[in-house]
């Protein structure tokens, strides 16, 4: 028998992983790999920049990237997404939701695994997920949920609804990891995930810059 994928994974959560994993892990994946123990080897993790510098590396073949193509946030499009396209590593995504930002984004909400409060920059830098930007606070995260939202309800949908479906726009993504923990959760993002969205709706969140305007419409299931 053999493994599907094998990742590497959150080589970021320390300062001389990076380093340590391009001396020791990827060379055992690779070696693996070239065995037949293993059909493909990957990188998972929450941020772009890392798996940038590993998309370099020229051996891998796909990505877990979690929270950063969402329907909030598409920072891959920048450098991650363009240099997957030139190396042929396909996306798997998870953190659709970015943990739970876009089903009810309120103050309560969480946003990359820390609650959206005053103190939201802190834990996240505290928390070794990512280095957020200048520009990212709690407000700015909740404001533009709450746009997004408000959106979603003049055209009668749920902000979850286009959460799920939003991801498939680019076609480098393969596949998207939702979290569930019961039945009823997977018939009901099944159920999401078919129902279909009119292209106004999309054509909305572009025109009014709440999602990217090089995403194209034509890649929207509609």
């Amino acid at each position: 028998e053999n493994v599907d994928i094998l990742y590497l994974h959150d080589p970021d959560n320390h300062v001389d992983h990076f380093n340590d994993a391009k001396k020791g892990a990827v060379k055992a994946l690779i070696k693996l790999k070239d065995e037949g123990v293993v059909k493909a080897i990957g990188c998972g993790m929450n941020q772009n920049e890392m798996l940038i510098e590993f998309a370099k590396e020229g051996c891998f073949d796909c990505f877990l990237l979690a929270g950063r193509y969402t329907l909030i946030d598409q920072t891959s499009l920048d450098q991650l997404i363009p240099i997957c396209e030139k190396n042929n590593i396909s996306l798997i995504l998870g953190g659709v939701f970015n943990s739970g930002i876009l089903i009810n984004p309120t103050s309560e909400s969480y946003f990359d695994y820390s609650k959206l409060d005053s103190n939201w920059k802190k834990n996240l830098i505290d928390s070794l997920v990512r280095k957020p930007k200048d520009f990212e606070s709690a407000e700015y995260w909740l404001g533009k949920a709450k746009k997004i939202k408000n959106v979603c309800d003049n055209f009668s949908l749920e902000l979850k609804q286009a959460a799920i479906q939003f991801p498939y726009t680019n076609p480098i993504v393969s596949s998207c990891l939702l979290g569930m923990t019961s039945p009823t959760q997977v018939l009901e993002n099944i159920n999401l995930f078919n129902k279909k969205i009119s292209s106004e709706f999309w054509q909305y969140l572009i025109e009014n810059n709440l999602i990217r305007k090089e995403i194209k419409l034509k890649n929207f299931k509609v």
